[in-house]
């Protein structure tokens, strides 16, 4: 029996607007097996994200319960210390929209990749740089890179960065947040590439959401159809090519996917 790596049972997101609770996300339950690709697929405003972060420990949950490798992290009266936090982030890494907004425009690329060995004191700086390099070359760039501002790089080449600084602590599991719809049509087919590559070397488990059906049917095993804050379908991207799709919403992505 394959292991979980993430489990979410009944997970909500609540946000109070001038004293109405608005439901952002409601009672999402779903799990992750070791070495799986999971994709989440919705429109803009389903409440994506809103899941991501609540996963990362960015946003608090509202109600239900979320474990990483069996342990339980966050729920509605449970949160963890910060220091322990700390710790499962070396287990579960978040890949954003913008690669632009994960880096400061005044930090070489050298400097932030050396950041998580230095701040888990993994190492001493001149074995950082060199596991940086090793993690440039892991995502298909050179050693110059370490030198270069984020400017002077292109979205793909930056996307690529970002995945190599995600490598760094040998996560379990990668949360990519729509990391390649910001990118041409051609870097983003290598972006995915390199990433669904590195998951299989790496026997890592992904959570790729995207707003993308077809893209989400080319990677995936199963895919989870999110639509106004809940789960409506979970099939797999087989059943989906071959029209078996149940739920009004996702035939109606089907129907607006290019394939």
């Amino acid at each position: 029996m394959e292991k979980t790596v993430l489990l979410l049972e009944n997970v909500k997101k609540e946000y109070d607007k001038d004293g109405v609770l608005f439901p952002a996300v409601k009672g999402v339950s779903f799990s992750i097996q070791k070495g799986e690709i999971l994709a989440l697929v919705g429109q803009s405003g389903c409440g994506k994200s809103t899941l991501a972060r609540m996963i990362s420990g960015m946003t608090p949950v509202s109600g239900g319960a979320i474990f990483l490798d069996g342990e339980r992290i966050t729920s509605e009266e449970h949160r963890l210390p910060e220091r322990r936090w700390r710790e499962l982030r070396k287990k579960m890494q978040l890949i954003l929209q913008d690669p632009r907004a994960a880096i400061s425009p005044r930090m070489t690329i050298g400097t932030f990749l050396c950041e998580p060995f230095l701040c888990f004191s993994l190492c001493g700086k001149a074995e950082a740089l060199k596991k940086s390099e090793a993690l440039l070359s892991r995502v298909g760039l050179d050693r110059s890179f370490l030198d270069r501002f984020p400017n002077q790089l292109s979205g793909g080449e930056l996307q690529r960065v970002v995945i190599a600084r995600s490598l760094a602590l040998s996560p379990s599991l990668l949360l990519c947040d729509e990391p390649t719809s910001a990118l041409d049509t051609l870097t983003q087919a290598e972006v995915v590439s390199l990433l669904c590559g590195l998951v299989r070397e790496e026997k890592m488990s992904m959570l790729f959401i995207t707003h993308d059906l077809s893209l989400a049917a080319k990677i995936a095993s199963h895919l989870l159809v999110m639509h106004d804050g809940e789960i409506v379908e979970r099939l797999s991207a087989e059943a989906l090519l071959s029209g078996k799709a149940v739920h009004p919403y996702t035939r109606a992505l089907l129907e607006a996917a290019l394939f």
